[in-house]
Parts: structure tokens; C-alpha cells; sequence
């Protein structure tokens, strides 16, 4: 490795940060010491620091003073592609919130036509203990309005999650219509 590592690189290798997620995969943090098959692809010295072990890497350019840009670059193997990351390192290992999702997706309501807010006081059912009933929580992620968060977030779809006691329940927000099944609203959020 012969460029210097930007701060956030640096602050994980102290930090013992083996693994970290990024929005397709998770990523094991590994500086490689050489990247010549990246570099035949694009043409200039790259710094590799991580892989999700299927063949793909994380990878920065390496510039003319010999020091590793913050852009970030996937290496997809299949097809030798390769990817810009939008993500800033701080962001992508954990050192920074990432921002509300502002895809397309539709906004997480009630079956009754009401948006989902952080903080309602809802009722909700579980399909594996029925027997319970309906059950009191609190919604504490919504998709749009909290930050994003990958546990609750894929490419394909998104949950919200209530608190209940000491666990959570994330049901999922139907893509097409947004709403959330088996959960009504008790009470509304204090602003």
C-alpha cells in the first residue's frame, strides 16, 4: 500500500471495523497490496479496502501526488464493471447517519389512508402469536422520514418498525400502495 489512507479509512482500521454494509451487500474492510487486475480496468493505480467476498471490491483512484481520492468505486468482477459509489467513506463505514431514502417508493399509511410518523402509538398483530391479540407499540422507523437505515431498507422493499417492550416488529410497507398491514393508529405522535 504506498498511498497515504484518507481519515475515515484510518479511523476504521483503528477501530478494528472488520465488516461494514453497504446498500447491496455487506463489505469486509481488507486493504489489498495489489489491485492490478482494477488497475488494467481503469487505467490508474487504485487503493482496494474492502470485498464481499464473491469477487467484487471497494476501491479509491489514486492521484498524480500519489494520494488516495475519497471517491468511492466498486469493482463488479462479473463483467469487469466498474461502479461509483454516492456514498461518502464516512457515511459507508458507519461513522455518519446516511440521509432519508427519496426513491420512488411509496409512502408508508395506515390500511385507514394515513401516513405512518415516527413516534404514533399503534396497535399491531403478530401473525406467529395470534393468540395475543392486538398489541401496543411505537413506531420508530419510518422509510422517508427516518434516516436510512439498511436493516430496514433493500433495493426491493422497505418495513417500518414499532418497539414493543424491549423488542421490535418491522411489518412491510407494500411497494405498489404503501400501506402497512395489521397496524392501526391509537394515538398520534406529541410534536
Amino acid at each position: 500500500m504506498s498511498a497515504p489512507l484518507p481519515a475515515p479509512l484510518a479511523q476504521a482500521l483503528d477501530e478494528d471495523l472488520d465488516f461494514f454494509t453497504g446498500e447491496h451487500c455487506e463489505w469486509k474492510l481488507e486493504i489489498e497490496d495489489s489491485a492490478d487486475y482494477i488497475e488494467k480496468e481503469t487505467g490508474c493505480r487504485v487503493l482496494v479496502f474492502a470485498n464481499n467476498g464473491f469477487g467484487d471490491s471497494l476501491f479509491l483512484k489514486i492521484d498524480d501526488a500519489g494520494l488516495a481520492n475519497e471517491g468511492i468505486f466498486e469493482f463488479n468482477h462479473e463483467g469487469s464493471e466498474v461502479l461509483v459509489v454516492p456514498e461518502s467513506l464516512e457515511v459507508l463505514l458507519g461513522f455518519e447517519d446516511r440521509e432519508p431514502s427519496t426513491d420512488d417508493y411509496p409512502q408508508a399509511i395506515y390500511e385507514s389512508g394515513e401516513p405512518i410518523q415516527l413516534g404514533d402509538r399503534v396497535q399491531f398483530k403478530l401473525w406467529l402469536e395470534f393468540w395475543k391479540g392486538w398489541l401496543d407499540g411505537v413506531v420508530a422507523y419510518v422509510p422517508g422520514i427516518s434516516k436510512k437505515n439498511l436493516e430496514h431498507e433493500t433495493e426491493d422493499l422497505k418495513w417500518i418498525s414499532i418497539d414493543y417492550g424491549s423488542e421490535s416488529f418491522g411489518p412491510v410497507v407494500d411497494p405498489d400502495t404503501g400501506i402497512v398491514k395489521k397496524v392501526r393508529l391509537v394515538e398520534r405522535a406529541k410534536k
